[in-house]
C-alpha cells in the first residue's frame, strides 16, 4: 500500500479511505508525475532546438564575417597591387622627365656657350686691336717720365674699362641666350 494510515476527524475514530478514492488518487499522482515528465522533456527539447539555432547563427555569422574579411583582403591586395604599378609609373616617368631635362640643359648650355663665343669674338678681336694699336703708340713714342707713367695711368684705366666692358657685355650676352633658349622650349 503507497499511503499510509491516517486518523480523521476530531474524536479519534479511524476511517479507511474507499478503494475508489485510493484510485482516484493514485490516479491524479501518476498523472501530475506524468505532466512532470513531460514538461521537463519540452523544456529539454527547447533548450535542444534553441541551442542548435543559437550554433546555426554563429556559424552562419562566422561565415558571413569571413566573406566580409575575404572580400577586404582581396581589395587591400588589388589597392596595393595598383599602388606599385602606379609607383613604377612614376619612377619610370621620374627617369624620363630627369633625363630630358639633363638633355634640355645640356643643349642651352651647348647654344649659350656657341652664342656667348660667336658675340665675344667681334669684341675680343677688337680689345687685341686695341692692345696692338696701344702698344704701337706707346713704343713709337719718346717721351717724359711724367708723361710715360701718365700714360700707364690711362692704359691701366682704359685696360680696366674695356674689361669691364667685356664683362658687362658677356653678362648681357648670357641674359639673351638664357632668354631665348626658355622661349624657345
Amino acid at each position: 500500500m503507497m499511503f499510509p494510515r491516517r486518523t480523521i476527524g476530531s474524536n479519534n475514530s479511524s476511517r479507511d479511505p474507499s478503494a475508489n478514492v485510493l484510485d482516484l488518487v493514485r490516479a491524479s499522482i501518476e498523472r501530475v508525475d506524468d505532466l512532470r515528465d513531460a514538461e521537463s522533456r519540452h523544456q529539454h527539447e527547447v533548450a535542444r532546438l534553441l541551442t542548435e539555432r543559437v550554433e546555426s547563427m554563429m556559424a552562419a555569422e562566422s561565415h558571413r564575417i569571413d566573406a566580409i574579411r575575404a572580400v577586404d583582403v582581396d581589395a587591400v591586395q588589388k589597392a596595393a597591387a595598383a599602388m606599385a604599378t602606379q609607383a613604377n609609373n612614376l619612377a619610370t616617368q621620374q627617369v624620363q622627365t630627369a633625363e630630358a631635362l639633363r638633355t634640355q640643359v645640356s643643349d642651352t648650355q651647348t647654344l649659350s656657350e656657341t652664342r656667348l663665343a660667336a658675340a665675344l669674338s667681334p669684341i675680343v678681336r677688337d680689345v687685341v686691336e686695341l692692345q696692338k694699336r696701344a702698344w704701337e703708340t706707346a713704343g713709337g713714342k719718346t717721351q717724359i717720365v711724367e708723361t710715360q707713367a701718365r700714360s700707364n695711368v690711362t692704359g691701366n684705366w682704359m685696360g680696366t674699362a674695356i674689361a669691364a666692358f667685356i664683362g658687362f657685355v658677356t653678362v648681357l650676352i648670357s641674359v639673351a641666350a638664357l632668354i631665348l633658349s626658355t622661349h624657345s622650349m
